[in-house]
């Protein structure tokens, strides 16, 4: 009895263990700018959330916020604000940029502190003085340096994600401590991407050996190989969600370019591809357009 019960504890084991070596980690990466208005009298600064309007990840990766920090003006005193997301489907192909509904249980909020940079320091602290970081209890901040990554996975429910977020500002440190749950403090900017989750597990990839030209291309797509090759590719073809295209695209070597094949696509519609290219059994991802 005790026998069987180990071994299906053991069983249990090997595959949780399996299950998280095929998880893939990703983060989205999201800088916030701070840099000196070209307008008014030179003390406004403009805050802004940089980053790509569109990113693309494989189904079985779980992805996490990543916050970055860019200054180019001179910071006087520190500034406490939260940074806070939503995810939700979406069927729109551009991200809309105005503040998401604050009462989506998906999101989460992480503190966000940037230090004085330069010039007097006139927080009302004076332990803050010529420090980077405000020196409190490790359970009152939980992001004291940057790049710094929020520990809450984004909710993707479908192929296609609308993924919005804003940073709260606080006029003083007490509110910035208290509001936990990131309620308080005024919306002072918001931003949104598109996240594109392909309907495939992510596949172990090789890079730097295949070249795919033109991007974006039309009726034809060259594959080039730093080796010559005398077998043409095996090349899958999937849509912009993820789905495979079943058509079996001709393939032939070039007579022009050295170690090079082209492949027929003048019966692709216009749209993003992604190419999963085999070599020898090893696999190449390229993302291209059609126009």
């Amino acid at each position: 009895m005790k026998t069987t019960y180990f071994l299906r504890l053991l069983i249990v084991l090997i595959c949780f263990v399996s299950n998280a070596q095929r998880s893939n980690f990703r983060a989205t990466d999201i800088t916030i700018s701070i840099t000196e208005s070209t307008t008014g009298d030179g003390d406004n600064e403009l805050i802004e959330l940089l980053h790509r309007n569109e990113l693309v990840f494989y189904k079985n990766d779980k992805i996490f916020p990543k916050i970055h920090l860019r200054s180019r003006s001179k910071l006087k005193k520190t500034r406490y604000y939260r940074f806070g997301f939503v995810t939700k489907p979406t069927t729109a192909f551009f991200p809309h940029t105005e503040c998401p509904d604050f009462e989506d249980k998906f999101g989460a909020t992480a503190p966000v502190i940037i230090p004085p940079i330069g010039g007097d320091d006139d927080d009302d602290d004076d332990d803050d003085k010529e420090q980077h970081v405000i020196k409190v209890k490790p359970v009152d901040f939980s992001a004291f340096s940057y790049p710094y990554r929020i520990k809450k996975e984004l909710w993707l429910p479908s192929s296609l994600i609308e993924y919005k977020f804003y940073l709260r500002a606080y006029e003083d440190k007490e509110t910035y401590l208290t509001d936990v749950r990131g309620e308080k403090g005024e919306v002072i900017v918001c931003s949104a991407m598109l996240l594109r989750i392909l309907d495939i597990d992510r596949p172990d990839e090789t890079s730097g050996e295949v070249v795919v030209y033109p991007n974006p291309f039309t009726n034809q797509v060259f594959i080039k190989v730093k080796k010559a090759q005398t077998i043409a590719p095996e090349v899958k073809l999937y849509d912009a969600n993820g789905r495979e295209i079943l058509l079996n695209l001709p393939i032939v070597p070039s007579s022009t370019v050295d170690n090079a094949f082209i492949m027929d696509t003048s019966v692709l519609v216009k749209g993003m591809y992604y190419y999963h290219i085999i070599f020898e059994k090893d696999l190449y991802i390229k993302k291209l357009m059609k126009q």
